[in-house]
C-alpha cells in the first residue's frame, strides 16, 4: 500500500508511507514514496515488486500526478563496482606490462623517466616491493602469467622470452619466431599467447613454457592491443592505430569477429576472459585525450562500468590471472607523461542482509 491521507486532506496530511502485507497483518516499510500523494490511479505486481501510478498532491485532489513510481524489497544489500587506489608504484613507468592478481601483482619493464627500465616489483594488494630485476632493460613488451610464474615477451629487443620464478628472471629455451613490440599478451607461463604489434603484424604465438608455436594470425595488424583470456579461449580488442573498435576470439587455432567496442581505445589494459573481461582507459589516435572509460564483456555483447578515477594508458594489468570483478591497473600514460598510480577494480556484489529460517 502506498500514500495515504485522511477525509478532506491538507497537503502537509498527504503521506509518503509503504506498507507491505505479508497475509495477516500490514507492515511499515523503511521505503517511501518519491512524491507524496493520494488518490492514487492504480497499481500492480507484488510484496516484493510493485509499481503504482497517478494520484494527487492536492488537498481537493486536484493537483493531478502523472508520474508512475516502481517498489523493490530485497533481503539482500548491493554494492555498486567501483574503481579504489592501491599503494603507489615505487618506479612509475609507462609502456609496460604486468600479470598476477589484486593481492600478488607484478610489474615489470616499462619506460622512464629517464629511459627504459628493468625494474621488478610486486604487489600484496596494498603495497609494491622492488624485487630482483629483469637482466635487461625492456619496454613496448607484453606479458602474462601470475606473480610466481610470469612471462616477459617481445619489445626491446623484439624477440625476447623471459620466465619469472617469483625470484628470478631467466631466458627462456627458444625466443618468439616473429619479432615484436607493443603486442597483446595473455594466459600463464606454461600456456600463454602472444598476438599483433608493430610493425604491422598479424601473426600469434603459442607458449608453452619454453618454446613458442605459430598458431593462427589476426585477421587485421594491431597495435597495442587489449588482450585478456586463455591460450585456446582468448580475447582482443581495441588497438590501432587508427583507433580500432575490432573484437577478436581465438579459440586456440583461429580468430573470429566479435561484437565490436562502443568505443575504442589504443593501449587499454584490464583482463579476465573471454566470457567475462573488463577494458579500461587507453588513449585516443588520430587526435589526442585519455579516455577513463571502463567496459564489461559478457562473451557477447559491451556494457559500461565505472570509469578509472585516474586516466591511464600502456600500464601494468592482472591480464588473465586477476577476473573482471577484481583486476587492477598500475602505472601508464595518462596527461601527465608517467604515473605511479594502481587503481584496483571491484565488481558489483551482493550479500544477504537479513534472512529468517522456519522449519514446519
Amino acid at each position: 500500500m502506498f500514500g495515504s491521507a485522511p477525509n478532506n486532506p491538507t497537503p502537509n496530511s498527504i503521506q509518503i508511507a509503504t506498507e507491505t502485507w505479508d497475509g495477516t497483518s500490514y507492515t511499515t516499510s523503511p521505503a517511501t514514496t518519491g512524491t507524496a500523494r493520494t488518490a492514487i490511479q492504480g497499481g500492480a505486481g507484488i510484496g516484493t515488486n510493485a509499481l503504482f501510478m497517478g494520484g494527487s498532491t492536492g488537498p481537493a485532489y486536484d493537483a493531478l500526478v502523472n508520474s508512475v513510481e516502481e517498489y523493490n524489497l530485497s533481503i539482500n544489500t548491493v554494492t555498486a563496482a567501483a574503481w579504489a587506489s592501491g599503494g603507489a608504484l615505487n618506479v612509475p613507468r609507462v609502456q609496460t606490462y604486468g600479470a598476477g592478481s589484486q593481492t600478488a601483482g607484478l610489474i615489470f619493464g616499462g619506460e622512464g623517466p629517464p629511459g627504459a627500465r628493468n625494474q621488478t616489483e610486486e604487489y600484496n594488494g596494498s603495497t609494491w616491493t622492488e624485487v630482483n630485476n629483469m637482466p635487461a632493460t625492456n619496454k613496448d613488451h607484453a606479458g602474462f602469467g601470475i606473480q610466481t610464474a610470469a612471462v616477459a615477451c617481445g619489445g626491446s629487443p623484439t624477440t625476447t622470452s623471459l620466465n619469472y620464478d617469483g625470484t628470478n628472471w631467466t631466458a627462456s629455451p627458444g625466443s618468439l619466431n616473429t619479432g615484436r613490440t607493443n603486442s597483446g599478451g595473455t594466459g600463464t607461463q606454461t600456456a600463454g599467447l602472444t598476438f599483433g604489434g608493430s610493425p604491422n603484424i598479424t601473426a600469434t604465438e603459442e607458449y608453452g613454457g619454453s618454446t613458442w608455436t605459430t598458431g593462427g594470425a589476426l585477421p587485421a595488424a594491431k597495435t597495442n592491443i587489449f588482450a585478456a583470456g586463455t591460450q585456446t579461449a582468448a580475447l582482443g580488442a581495441g588497438g590501432g592505430p587508427p583507433t580500432s573498435t575490432n573484437v577478436y576470439e581465438y579459440d586456440g587455432s583461429s580468430w573470429t569477429a566479435g561484437n565490436a567496442l562502443p568505443s575504442g581505445t589504443i593501449d587499454a589494459r584490464g583482463g579476465g576472459t573471454q566470457t567475462d573481461a573488463l577494458y579500461a582507459g587507453g588513449y585516443l589516435h588520430p587526435g589526442s585525450g585519455y579516455p577513463t572509460t571502463t567496459l564489461g564483456y559478457d562473451g557477447t555483447n559491451w556494457s559500461t562500468r565505472p570509469s578509472l578515477a585516474t586516466a591511464t594508458a600502456g600500464g601494468g594489468a592482472g591480464q588473465s590471472a586477476a577476473p573482471a570483478s577484481a583486476n587492477w591497473i598500475a602505472g601508464g600514460y595518462s596527461p601527465a607523461p608517467s604515473i605511479a598510480v594502481t587503481q584496483e577494480f571491484t565488481g558489483i556484489t551482493e550479500t544477504v542482509a537479513s534472512k529468517t529460517l522456519t522449519t514446519s
